[in-house]
């Protein structure tokens, strides 16, 4: 671990005027739970599970406290990767590649290491708009797919990593992909913080099936979308997915619905985009 995980529980039991003997309560050593607040033991997950639970608190809670005592550069690395890979400015871009470098350069770590791979090829990508430089971006992320490629089942962060590079992707591998996408997502439907990334990847991967005008493809995904956006009280990506499903449909109505819902919301810019796109599929649609 990356902070000293002793010290951190001994302080939270002491705010919490918790004795040693409170938490152990006869069914663990006080001298156990003495080596371990002193940095002297390691305790096995089921010891850690147990004294987490004396202390009513969660892992996830106990982590999050401990990283705002002992801030982490690697978690510091994907957080900023989370929030800036989807909108970010090319400065932004080359200071993440830039620290993400600087990690590497003393420390072995394969997710720092696949987060740069797909930096350095959204950053290729976007001189390929520019300058034509072709096939570039694909040759660089393709060590990141490789890895995922082979995989059974996909966890958040091969997700995360699967939803970064959906656009380098052949739009029939995409659609190949997605029952086992759908099911990897599934299986986080009662895990916290995931519902931001689930309509990320819908709303990523319906762009690229309208693109290529795979309609009835698209209307089944958009289905599940509308379902995660429902749940998760996210009215603009509802109105993405009502938008969406009339351009599939060719139900004007949904279309309205959904535009009428980002006027209300204040939601100008991404308004006026999707009245593009609508634009886009109708001039496609009447060739």
């Amino acid at each position: 671990m990356f902070w000293d995980y002793g010290d951190i529980f001994k302080q939270i039991r002491q705010n919490k005027g918790l004795t040693q003997a409170d938490l152990t309560d006869g069914n663990l050593s006080p001298t156990t739970l003495s080596k371990l607040e002193n940095g002297k033991l390691t305790p096995s997950i089921e010891t850690f599970e147990y004294l987490l639970n004396q202390l009513g608190m969660t892992y996830d809670e106990f982590q999050f406290l401990s990283y705002s005592h002992v801030p982490n550069e690697r978690k510091q690395i994907i957080d900023r990767f989370s929030m800036l890979i989807s909108n970010c400015e090319d400065s932004q871009l080359h200071e993440l590649e830039t620290d993400c470098k600087l990690y590497l350069s003393s420390n072995s770590d394969r997710t720092i290491l696949m987060i740069l791979n797909i930096l350095e090829s959204t950053d290729l990508l976007r001189l390929d708009l520019r300058n034509k430089i072709e096939c570039l971006p694909k040759i660089v992320v393709n060590p990141v797919w490789s890895y995922l490629e082979k995989m059974n089942q996909w966890y958040l962060e091969d997700l995360r990593f699967l939803n970064c590079i959906l656009y380098y992707l052949p739009v029939d591998t995409i659609i190949d992909l997605l029952p086992k996408m759908l099911a990897s997502l599934n299986r986080y439907d009662e895990f916290r913080d995931t519902v931001s990334l689930r309509l990320a990847m819908m709303t990523n991967v319906s762009t690229i099936l309208l693109q290529h005008q795979e309609y009835d493809v698209c209307l089944q995904l958009l289905l599940k979308a509308e379902q995660w956006a429902k749940q998760a009280k996210r009215y603009d990506f509802l109105a993405v997915v009502l938008i969406r499903k009339g351009i599939c449909s060719k139900e004007d109505s949904l279309i309205t619905s959904g535009l009428t819902l980002l006027n209300l919301a204040g939601e100008v810019s991404l308004e006026e985009d999707l009245k593009k796109e609508v634009s886009c599929h109708d001039a496609c649609k009447s060739l």
